[in-house]
């Protein structure tokens, strides 16, 4: 999740040149700003940050990685897209 937030951050700072302050700062910024792709992976797990250690289901930490991995796959993917048109 971590890394998902990072990227995110890091496209939103490309694109507007303002860092975020805190997670959820940066969900309200990215859809505002990429208003074209869905950020419910980041909105859905957001408080799992810090907490792995608490999950005991392994297939409910199993589904929050892939769908993470995912995420990080399609939004490098879509932001790639957007900058080559920037």
């Amino acid at each position: 999740m971590r890394a998902a937030f990072i990227i995110t951050k890091l496209a939103i700072q490309h694109f507007t040149e303002y860092a975020c302050k805190n997670n959820e700062e940066v969900i309200i910024k990215a859809e505002n700003i990429f208003v074209n792709f869905d950020f419910s992976v980041l909105r859905n797990n957001r408080l799992t940050i810090g907490k792995w250690t608490l999950i005991k289901n392994k297939a409910h930490l199993t589904k929050i990685l892939i769908q993470t991995d995912k995420f990080i796959e399609n939004f490098s993917s879509y932001v790639f897209q957007k900058a080559k048109k920037y």
